[in-house]
């Protein structure tokens, strides 16, 4: 299992459309993908759980993943949504 702790940068948090994005990307990678709010685990390949964890801009998350590609999936989650401006 591979871990990174983020910030999210992006003005209007994860929303619809970053969701979509997010989740699309996840689907790519045999490797099971969460973000951790501090209190849930949600399924980053999940738009609808994605959007359930409604996290906003500043907030700390915790991407993890497990699985054969978990080092290729970090580094493409996290790329992701760090573009997210």
């Amino acid at each position: 299992m591979v871990e990174q702790i983020l910030v999210i940068n992006n003005k209007y948090g994860i929303h619809m459309r970053t969701a979509a994005q997010i989740s699309n990307l996840c689907e790519k990678f045999e490797c099971e993908i969460f973000i951790n709010d501090g209190k849930y685990n949600y399924n980053a390949k999940s738009i609808f759980q994605l959007i359930q964890a409604e996290i906003t801009k500043g907030k700390r998350v915790i991407i993890s993943a497990d699985g054969v590609d978990e080092y290729k999936a970090i580094a493409a989650v996290v790329g992701l949504i760090n573009s997210f401006v």
